[in-house]
């Protein structure tokens, strides 16, 4: 996966969650999902800037697939497994820290899913 297709990829994450935000009938869904999607927009900011810094601007960004009335545990469980493959693209040690903590925080955000209601 290149650079501008995983931060496209986040970008899907962060609508996926806001739409599972707005359609939950749970407290602790609507209150984890919210803290999701407005995360993951600082840490896709965060790579995509340090990304550049290095080597230049991004472009070529694909579309974004919406999905409505997905397990959100089972999708962000996905989304780690995506993450991690995509980090083992990676050379540099900051860009690899950078998606560690984009993984750090959707583990994070699973527990709060899983054992907080």
């Amino acid at each position: 996966m290149k650079i501008q297709e995983f931060l496209a990829y986040l970008f899907e994450v962060e609508i996926n969650a806001h739409i599972y935000h707005l359609q939950t009938k749970s407290i602790a869904e609507h209150l984890a999902t919210d803290e999701l999607y407005k995360g993951v927009a600082g840490l896709r900011d965060a790579l995509a800037e340090a990304y550049q810094g290095q080597f230049g601007i991004i472009t070529g960004y694909t579309g974004v697939k919406v999905k409505e009335g997905i397990d959100i545990r089972v999708y962000l469980n996905a989304c780690i497994k995506d993450c991690k493959e995509f980090r083992s693209t990676l050379t540099e040690g900051y860009l690899q820290q950078l998606v560690d903590n984009i993984i750090e925080f959707f583990y994070g955000i699973l527990y709060k899913l899983r054992f907080l209601s």
